[in-house]
């Protein structure tokens, strides 16, 4: 049974009388439920990261403790205190593994000033093998708004990708355009410098052609009308809106969630997800992706430009980079 209880300070919290709360701020995950469509493989040399319950602990164990600071009163120090909470456990477990030697690859929290595991960090043994050498790649709190909102959609999602040293992109914290499509669409020709207009049509073409159909207008035009496409609910994308509508395909629009929608074009519950945002959630995508099947393409943009609707029109303006930004891009070997 799940109620709200009146605090003091006016702030109505979550709490759920099913539960002792001491137990449950310290689960030790002893088996991970895989489903059998995802097929994960685990090489059988190296750390087979994708083996270790020590990892999946970690996550749990975060995710168990963020319950403490789910609210309705919709403060945004409350995301803060739960980011800084899921931060300073990271370090103190990961530091406390002795069989590897790992780096953070990729970080979100830099672009919205929120306590974070700095690019760079390394965590483990303080001797390094190639063959104990791991890739961190964060996100924190996807849809981090259900801590504090109790009207947000959807949940919370916690989520970290590994790898072995070299196997993640290295990128610093900033914007990238990207589009994402499920199996049904790979080898359609779909990429991000294209026209989302060319996209939808070159997705409808490769539809029509694994179904022996006739490639006509009428034929393309009634696929596009079929599809979903999920989309980030940001001003920055109101004419993509607008053109995809147009267009005849149905918008799903999402708050803050770049995982969910990933999980379900990859089970062709949607169609494809474009539009502008974090590239620490990207790479994120890119490893769901990478593993359930389909199709990402990503380019890293200017901080101005993400931002810019009208500057974002123009593939010519997708390389005006500040001089800081491009020296930090060429500090991680990307230009």
């Amino acid at each position: 049974m799940i109620e709200n209880e009146g605090m003091k300070s006016g702030t109505a919290y979550i709490k759920d009388k099913s539960f002792d709360s001491r137990k449950i701020d310290d689960p030790y995950i002893t088996e991970a439920y895989i489903p059998k469509e995802y097929n994960l493989k685990t090489p059988k040399r190296g750390l087979q990261l994708g083996n270790r319950n020590e990892l999946r602990h970690a996550v749990g164990f975060v995710a168990a403790r963020s319950l403490r600071y789910f609210s309705t009163n919709g403060e945004g120090f409350n995301i803060f205190r739960t980011r800084g909470m899921a931060v300073w456990w990271l370090r103190h477990i990961y530091n406390s593994f002795n069989w590897w030697k790992a780096y953070v690859v990729n970080a979100e929290g830099e672009r919205k000033d929120m306590p974070m595991l700095y690019i760079g960090e390394r965590f483990g043994s303080v001797t390094g093998y190639r063959n104990n050498e791991a890739d961190i790649v964060l996100s924190a709190f996807e849809n981090d708004r259900c801590i504090v909102d109790e009207k947000s959609k959807g949940g919370a999602i916690f989520a970290v990708g590994y790898s072995e040293r070299g196997g993640l992109f290295n990128s610093p914290d900033m914007y990238g355009v990207k589009m994402i499509v499920g199996n049904r669409y790979k080898g359609a020709g779909v990429n991000v410098t294209q026209g989302v207009t060319k996209n939808l049509r070159l997705m409808a073409q490769n539809t029509l052609k694994n179904k022996n159909k006739e490639i006509t207008l009428q034929n393309i035009h009634g696929e596009i009308e079929k599809m979903k496409v999920v989309i980030l609910d940001r001003p920055r994308h109101e004419k993509l809106v607008k053109t995809i509508k147009r267009l005849g395909a149905k918008v799903i629009l999402v708050k803050d969630d770049d995982l969910t929608p990933t999980l379900a074009v990859t089970s062709n519950e949607v169609d494809l997800i474009i539009g502008v945002g974090g590239v620490p959630e990207a790479v994120l995508s890119a490893i769901i992706v990478e593993k359930l099947g389909g199709e990402m393409c990503l380019r890293i943009l200017p901080a101005d430009v993400a931002q810019d609707e009208k500057l974002l029109r123009k593939l010519d303006n997708w390389n005006l980079f500040r001089k800081s930004e491009i020296d930090i891009l060429k500090n991680f070997g990307i230009v």
